[in-house]
């Protein structure tokens, strides 16, 4: 069941977009994200701590690795840069809180499953609604300014 919301204690963090081709980067802009820290707190504070940088680990200059143009991209392997690592702040990685909230439209974040029960450091960035993974990714945030640099991602 889902407890009554607190936005008031919802985190905020950001992230600079950029294009890299051949060793040229170009900046997209900033996205800005607001974490669902009253429903999923655990997974809220991992990523924040990894937007921040946790012992050594850091989303900073880490690649969208998987663009799947208009469904969604996915980012945050911290530790092999290519979508097949991926590390938490509580360890390898860690169980999934919930799934109460839905892949509902444009800007959501859901943590990048490993499997059926855990998430590590990788997380999905939705181009539209998404009902077909809502159950199996635990949704945790969303944009709050910056659509518009979600857009000149999916079209990269």
């Amino acid at each position: 069941m889902l407890k009554k919301l607190n936005p008031s204690i919802r985190t905020r963090c950001f992230f600079e977009i950029q294009i890299e081709s051949k060793g040229d980067k170009q900046k997209l802009g900033y996205i800005q994200f607001e974490l669902y820290d009253d429903v999923v707190p655990r997974t809220c504070a991992n990523f924040a701590g990894l937007c921040r940088g946790y012992n050594g680990l850091s989303y900073k200059n880490t690649p969208f690795h998987r663009i799947v143009s208009g469904y969604w991209c996915q980012g945050g392997d911290v530790t092999k840069f290519n979508g097949s690592g991926g590390i938490s702040i509580y360890g390898e990685s860690f169980e999934n809180e919930n799934y109460n909230l839905r892949h509902a439209g444009l800007g959501i974040l859901s943590m990048c499953s490993e499997n059926e029960n855990t998430s590590n450091s990788k997380f999905n960035l939705t181009f539209r609604q998404l009902k077909t993974v809502d159950g199996k990714h635990v949704v945790f945030g969303k944009v709050i300014a910056g659509l518009s640099n979600i857009y000149k991602v999916n079209i990269f």
